[in-house]
């Protein structure tokens, strides 16, 4: 039984599933958290579960913009978090990464 369940959570879905599930549950405690936004600058940039959230769940970038736009000392992450945006540009949008798209990329301030 023990083998089993070690087994099904190994499998790469499980794996994104289970990540995908911690960010989102995590989201509460990291925006009600004094350092929060930076923690979560630090947990959702890692590859692994940025990954995850370009493959099963984009609608995570909006948070992740949000922090990075409150968080001013984490712009170097920044710029690579930019060009995670301009990926996803085609499957996902959302008046936040439409923002930082406009500012960052377009530098179009009227469309901003």
């Amino acid at each position: 039984m023990l083998n089993e369940r070690y087994q099904s959570f190994s499998s790469p879905l499980n794996q994104v599933q289970s990540r995908i599930w911690l960010m989102h549950w995590s989201l509460f405690i990291f925006f009600n958290h004094d350092n929060g936004r930076t923690q979560i600058i630090d947990l959702f940039n890692q590859d692994k579960y940025l990954n995850a959230i370009q493959t099963s769940a984009p609608h995570l970038l909006r948070y992740l913009a949000t922090a990075f736009i409150v968080n001013k000392r984490r712009r170097p992450q920044f710029k690579e978090f930019i060009k995670v945006i301009l990926q996803e540009q085609c499957s996902y949008k959302d008046p936040i990464t439409e923002f930082l798209t406009y500012v960052y990329v377009n530098y179009e301030f009227d469309g901003a």
